[in-house]
C-alpha cells in the first residue's frame, strides 16, 4: 500500500519510500521468523533484523545524499531475506514428515519471495546510479517480478484455503458418527 501511494501521489518524500523497505523486509522476515523450526536460526533473525535496522537508520542519516539512493540497504535486505528462505528451504527439505513440499502455501510464497528479489536485486542496486530515462526501460523487469511474487502469493493462499484431502476425510469419518 505504501508503494502504491508514493505512485499515485508522485511523492519525493524520501521517509516515505524508505518506509516501503523497510516495511518489506520486517514482513518478510517475520513471515520467515514464524515458520522456522530453529531457535538458533529465529534468533539469528531477530539479531540480523536489528542489525539491519540499525544500520539503516545511519546509513539514512548519514550517507544517503539524493533520493532513491537506498541502494545499499536493499542490496542488504535481498541477501539477508534470501539466506532466510534458503535456509527455510533447506529446514523443509530435511523435514520427513512433509513429502511433497509444494503443497505447502508456504513454499510458494517463499518462493514468491526468493524470486522478487532475486529478479529485481541488480535493479534496485544500482537505481541511483541510472539515469531516469535508462531507469524506466529496465524498471519493467522489477514489475515483471513484482508480478510473479504476486502469483505466487496467489497460489500459497489458494492452497491454504482449499481442504486438504485429510481434513476432508477427517470432517467425513465424524459426520458419519453423528
Amino acid at each position: 500500500m505504501l508503494n502504491y501511494f508514493v505512485v499515485i501521489t508522485n511523492a519525493t518524500n524520501a521517509f516515505l519510500y524508505e518506509s516501503v523497505t523497510i516495511t518489506e523486509y520486517l514482513l518478510f522476515a517475520l513471515f520467515i521468523w514464524v515458520l522456522l523450526k530453529s531457535r538458533k536460526v529465529k534468533l539469528a533473525i531477530v539479531i540480523a533484523s536489528v542489525f539491519y535496522l540499525i544500520f539503516y537508520g545511519l546509513y539514512s542519516f548519514f550517507v544517503r545524499k539524493a533520493f532513491l539512493a537506498v541502494t545499499v540497504p536493499i542490496g542488504i535486505e535481498t541477501i539477508l531475506i534470501l539466506v532466510f528462505s534458503f535456509y527455510y528451504l533447506y529446514e523443509q527439505t530435511n523435514d520427513t514428515t512433509t513429502l511433497f513440499i509444494y503443497t505447502k502455501p508456504a513454499f510458494w510464497i517463499i518462493l514468491g519471495m526468493v524470486l522478487y528479489l532475486a529478479g529485481s536485486f541488480f535493479i534496485y542496486l544500482f537505481s541511483s546510479y541510472l539515469a531516469e530515462s535508462e531507469l524506466k526501460k529496465f524498471w519493467i523487469v522489477t514489475n515483471i517480478f513484482s508480478i510473479l511474487k504476486n502469483i505466487f502469493f496467489c497460489i500459497g493462499i489458494y492452497i491454504n484455503a482449499k481442504p486438504s484431502k485429510e481434513s476432508l476425510q477427517y470432517d467425513l469419518e465424524i459426520s458419519s458418527q453423528n
